[in-house]
């Protein structure tokens, strides 16, 4: 049975502040419970898990715990870093920044903030600094929940504005192999549910890497496969229960290479139900230019190149209706590439191609839908189905040159 034994974890949740509003105990019971998981020899598999005790959640006992696994891990190790905190950003100079609050963080003027608080800079510089090309780090907490867990927290002090900025996440993300996971937009909450052991993300985390998400071959649970879960059902059940709002996770990674093992599955590579599907993709497009000309003398070209069967839906079947060989493609399909432009926003029948892939995305785990964006989108006119998950994008100034080699990394990585 495969192991994860050059994998470490560092585990953090932070509820009784010294100067600070508290957080409610569901921020502690989440973070014990993710590392008993990752430490169980028949779940995560980890070789080294630490779970800090609060009280140790000073802002140097935390720098020290970065820069212990920057001299433990190596460029083959896989990190995991969970944090449920405070955090948020001040607005103002001299202090404007983001900041991850430990547990002796001061709020009461923004000078003693920024100074008692990890800023993002270090934080982000701490990060980058661990040589390890697989990271997984994880914010379920009130720095990417708007204001706090239901039943926790107040108004911050000194002008902070409770929330890490998506574009805070985007830049902690920069570097190889490195995966930012929040458990909401900026300006949601992170819900704590009545009654419930755990918060709703932190719930959906632990359920999948409990034996939810289907295993891959090797027998291990994937980022990408993980994130699908979690996202999924961590919306579907804000969306429908009384008194939260609707929470959805982000997902951020900038250079990542391959969908990397994050834990041991428990049921091995008892891989049940995942089909031998013959197409490595299928592609939704609009079939008129300039999205024609892209798919047919770009991407086809590169896919077909790379060894990779394609399908779209002129040659997934005989049936006269367009639905119908959809269907089978995508059916018959490991990936749906969605070739994203305002064209495919206005076109019905395309937008239908994309909905069919999430829900076989919902039934068939190993399927996946990945968005390429190919025209510029104000960001406002994207369907939030599209912001939740990675989208390449060939129109980025300075990384559009590298989606098509990002594209054709992750397909050649199995389910």
């Amino acid at each position: 049975m495969p192991v994860m034994d050059n994998a470490h974890a560092l585990v953090v949740g932070i509820s009784k502040y010294q100067r600070m509003s508290p957080l409610p105990d569901v921020v502690l019971r989440d973070a014990e419970d993710i590392a008993r998981l990752l430490g169980d020899p028949a779940r995560g598999a980890y070789a080294n898990v630490r779970l800090l005790p609060e009280q140790q959640a000073t802002r140097q006992g935390l720098l020290d715990e970065l820069a212990m696994l920057r001299r433990k891990t190596n460029e083959d190790s896989v990190l995991f870093v969970y944090v449920s905190s405070h955090g948020g950003r001040l607005e103002l100079p001299p202090h404007a920044g983001e900041y991850l609050l430990p547990i002796d963080a001061d709020d009461s003027s923004a000078e003693l903030l920024a100074r008692t608080g990890i800023s993002g800079q270090e934080l982000g510089d701490a990060i980058r600094a661990i040589p390890a090309r697989r990271k997984l780090i994880i914010f379920d907490c009130c720095h990417s929940a708007g204001v706090m867990k239901a039943g926790g927290g107040g108004r911050p002090a000194a002008g902070l504005e409770r929330g890490l900025s998506d574009r805070f996440l985007e830049t902690l993300a920069q570097g190889e192999g490195t995966v930012i996971l929040a458990s909401s937009r900026s300006n949601e909450i992170s819900w704590a549910l009545q009654g419930a052991r755990n918060s709703l993300f932190t719930t959906y985390l632990l359920k999948g890497m409990e034996g939810d998400v289907r295993p891959s071959e090797s027998g291990h649970i994937r980022i990408f496969d993980l994130f699908e879960y979690v996202q999924r059902n961590v919306t579907d059940a804000s969306a429908f229960s009384s008194g939260a709002p609707s929470q959805h996770p982000i997902f951020h990674a900038q250079n990542l290479g391959e969908n990397f093992a994050v834990a041991l599955h428990p049921r091995g590579t008892d891989a049940s139900g995942t089909a031998d599907v013959p197409y490595d993709a299928f592609v939704s497009f609009v079939d008129q230019e300039p999205d024609a000309a892209w798919v047919y003398d770009v991407l086809l070209p590169r896919l077909h190149k790379e060894g990779f069967k394609v399908a779209t839906a002129h040659d997934t079947g005989r049936d006269v209706y367009r639905v119908v060989n959809t269907e089978h493609g995508i059916q018959q399909s490991r990936r749906t590439l969605v070739a994203l432009s305002q064209n495919y926003l206005a076109d019905g029948g395309a937008l239908f191609e994309n909905v069919l892939s999430l829900e076989e995305s919902f039934h068939r785990p190993g399927h996946r839908l990945l968005p390429i964006k190919i025209s510029p989108i104000p960001e406002q006119k994207l369907p939030l189905r599209f912001r939740a998950v990675v989208m390449l994008d060939i129109t980025h100034k300075y990384r559009g040159a590298e989606a098509l080699n990002r594209l054709v990394e992750d397909l050649k990585q199995r389910p």
